[in-house]
């Protein structure tokens, strides 16, 4: 075995656990008639699984001698790289919204900031995922799984499927675009040796994708607000009001 208990784990749980509990929460959140958690509860969710995120990636990369190339000496080539595959991913964005179904948009609509207090919370777990994540599937998953196959194109396309299905939206469509970014992403990181401007990206991406997607929605009928279910029949002795009557 090409790496220790820990390093086991972290491809077991980041590799194939998270992408399962992703899929299992969307379902959760997509369902109609389930009303959405507070903006705050969720934030509160991510920001712990991210820890746990965090706290495996670490331990394993510190076990396994692993090296989190988390410095960074910018040139002109690795700025420019950076722009062009930000870039790429936000003109993704009016696309991907239009592909997504009414599932996915409902469910889009019910992670999505409409006042300033979660806009702020937006981008607390924007910085967060984007440094927890970068390192987990771009550091620790990828070098663990290169360490395993012997083949850097394969473990990128490994790790980038799994992030893929722990992160896209909107079908098939969604699925791929998500595969494609995370493995331009790794691209990035071995073109600039460094985890900092995939951070940097994802930072940006998660950021602006949300401020944006919140508008997009904001302009669809019924605006923002995630549908709730429908309005049952009125209980048994309830008092009903009665219609206005006709202005003359």
């Amino acid at each position: 075995m090409p790496f220790d208990l820990f390093g086991l784990l972290d491809v077991l749980f980041v590799g194939a656990a998270v992408p399962v509990l992703a899929r299992r929460t969307e379902r959760r959140l997509g369902d109609v008639g389930t009303p959405p958690p507070p903006f705050a509860l969720q934030a509160i969710d991510t920001l712990v699984s991210l820890g746990i995120l965090a706290a495996l990636s670490l331990t394993a990369a510190r076990t396994n001698a692993l090296p989190l190339a988390v410095r960074w000496s910018p040139s002109g080539r690795d700025v420019l790289s950076a722009l062009g595959l930000l870039a790429l991913v936000l003109a993704w964005g009016p696309l991907h919204w239009r592909l997504r179904t009414g599932p996915a948009r409902r469910l889009a609509a019910r992670r999505l900031p409409r006042t300033v207090p979660e806009r702020v919370q937006l981008g607390l777990m924007s910085l967060s995922s984007g440094i927890v994540e970068e390192i987990a599937y771009r550091g620790v998953l990828f070098a663990l799984l290169a360490r395993l196959t012997h083949d850097w194109v394969l473990a990128a396309l490994l790790c980038s499927a799994s992030d893929a299905l722990a992160h896209a939206g909107g079908g098939v469509a969604g699925l791929l675009a998500a595969a494609a970014v995370a493995l331009l992403t790794q691209a990035l990181v071995r073109l600039t040796g460094s985890l900092v401007p995939a951070m940097a990206v994802h930072v940006a991406k998660d950021l602006a994708t949300g401020l944006l997607d919140a508008r997009r929605a904001a302009r669809e009928p019924g605006g923002a607000a995630a549908p709730g279910p429908p309005a049952g029949p009125a209980a048994p002795g309830a008092a009903v009001t009665p219609p206005a009557p006709p202005r003359s």
